[in-house]
């Protein structure tokens, strides 16, 4: 099953100078706004949303096409 931005309603991930707001689609590095296409935006979602874990080519394509 995906973990597409709408299933993390209000949840902000950190990592390093990193904040990814998932479910307002933003990301953030020391407080200023990246942007982001949507399929890579979706890409680290998946792989902020499952730590420690490998996420393999194939479930991504799986998940996100």
């Amino acid at each position: 099953m995906a973990s597409r931005p709408e299933s993390h309603p209000g949840r902000v991930f950190r990592f390093g100078p990193f904040e990814l707001a998932a479910s307002d689609a933003e990301l953030r590095k020391n407080g200023l706004r990246i942007r982001l296409q949507d399929q890579p935006f979706q890409v680290l979602v998946e792989l902020v949303t499952n730590p420690g874990q490998i996420v393999t080519r194939e479930e991504l394509q799986l998940r996100l096409w």
